[in-house]
């Protein structure tokens, strides 16, 4: 499915945008219309949805509904380490999120680092 494809290309922006702050604000642009394009796409799938949220959380808190959104996601996804490991720090929810990234292999702990989600930790740990 060439969803799949784009929302690669979509981490790729962002990691691109992560390594640029504020040099490159047409890279955050594309990103978040790459990311809304997506959500529209497949409204019920939560990676894009968590991909447009990490999209917004490095400019700007997230609201309410927002929150109670990642909140709900860490529900209903309690056998999905990941995604629930993402919404934690999406929350700056840290602790949380290192001890269940901490009880995965190192080969899956390697994996998740990669992805941009990660790299939002070190907005909360200074």
């Amino acid at each position: 499915e060439y969803q799949i494809s784009v929302n690669y290309l979509l981490l790729e922006i962002i990691r691109a945008y992560d390594m640029n702050i504020g040099k490159h604000e047409d890279l955050y642009k594309l990103a978040v219309q790459v990311s809304e394009w997506l959500c529209s796409k497949s409204e019920n799938d939560v990676n894009y949805r968590m991909n447009y949220l990490q999209i917004k959380r490095r400019k700007e808190s997230l609201n309410d509904a927002e929150i109670k959104e990642l909140e709900n996601i860490i529900e209903n996804y309690f056998d999905d380490w990941s995604i629930k490991a993402g919404a934690l720090i999406l929350l700056g929810k840290i602790i949380e999120a290192k001890k269940i990234i901490s009880k995965q292999s190192e080969e899956n702990k390697s994996m998740f680092k990669q992805y941009p989600i990660y790299s939002l930790i070190n907005q909360y740990v200074k």
